[in-house]
């Protein structure tokens, strides 16, 4: 037997129930671009993958979590591609928990989590280079500086960075 919440439960437990106080869970993951905030996204996903088979780059998957409230809930996945925000994901969406004017266009952002190359005097400016928004600084001999006003989010720079030390992160709320 599945041991998931049926749609009127995920309801019941984020509309908040006074009696019984349940706290809803922080999506662990970014989310889809224009995707709406944590507690609107979870209770309007109907887990239908209509915006995983929209997504030209292939960058929607299903989070596999232990937490029923988590589980099938549709994150954006930039490790193998970047994010064109073609909106094609939102335009899929049948519920608005992708919604082009109530959601957040940039859900992820990038981060230094590892040695740059720079620093061992290694001619690199891949990660500067990829960035259409010139959200990164390259300085002699240092690791990349990032703007993350500037940022966003798309994950050419981590896509381009063959040392690994940038990779994509949820953007916080």
């Amino acid at each position: 037997m599945s041991e998931g919440v049926s749609r009127r439960g995920l309801f019941r437990m984020l509309g908040g129930n006074e009696a019984k106080a349940t706290s809803v869970p922080d999506i662990p993951e970014a989310c889809p671009p224009w995707a709406r905030d944590n507690r609107s996204y979870l209770a309007l996903c109907e887990r239908c993958d209509l915006c995983r088979e929209a997504c030209p780059e292939r960058l929607i998957r299903s989070l596999d979590s232990p937490d029923p409230a988590l589980n099938g809930i549709a994150v954006l996945n930039l490790d193998y591609g970047q994010c064109t925000f073609c909106g094609e994901c939102a335009d899929a969406c049948p519920t608005g928990a992708l919604d082009r004017e109530q959601g957040t266009k940039i859900q992820a952002q990038v981060k230094l989590a590892g040695p740059c190359d720079r620093i061992l005097g290694m001619p690199c400016d891949m990660c500067a280079d990829s960035c259409t928004e010139q959200a990164i600084t390259l300085l002699e001999r240092s690791a990349p500086t990032i703007n993350l006003e500037a940022c966003t989010g798309c994950g050419a720079c981590a896509l381009s960075c063959y040392s690994r030390a940038l990779t994509m992160e949820k953007r916080p709320a």
